[in-house]
This record gives structure tokens, C-alpha cells and sequence, in this order.
């Protein structure tokens, strides 16, 4: 699984480190950071994350 956010679209509202803790971090200046390679058993947490983002800034795309 890779994770990739597109920053031209993240706001900063930070939902995506609420539902996926320890995942996406919001820096001092909210600039977003985030693990592009998170361990399969975080798989729903990153899911969920996706979904709630206002403004879809964060893709998926599963390794075969």
C-alpha cells in the first residue's frame, strides 16, 4: 500500500491525523506529513482517513 497526499489540495484541517494517528502529522506551520509506506495492518485506519478528508487529498494505490 502506498499512501501519497496531494499538498496542493491539503487545507491543514487535520482530520486525516485524527482518524489515523501517528500516520499524518500536522507540523507547527500545518504543513502535512505523513508515512507513504504504513504496515498492511493499518490498512482501514489509512481507508478511513482518505474518506473523511474535506478536500480528497489523499490517494491509495495497492501493490499487487
Amino acid at each position: 500500500m502506498k499512501v501519497v497526499v496531494d499538498l496542493n489540495l491539503c487545507q491543514g484541517y487535520g482530520e486525516c491525523t485524527r482518524i489515523a494517528y501517528g500516520l499524518f502529522k500536522l507540523g507547527q506551520d500545518l504543513e502535512l506529513a505523513w508515512e507513504a509506506h504504513p504496515d498492511e495492518g493499518r490498512q482501514a485506519d489509512v481507508e478511513a482517513a482518505a474518506a473523511v478528508c474535506p478536500t480528497q487529498a489523499i490517494s491509495i494505490s495497492y501493490d499487487e
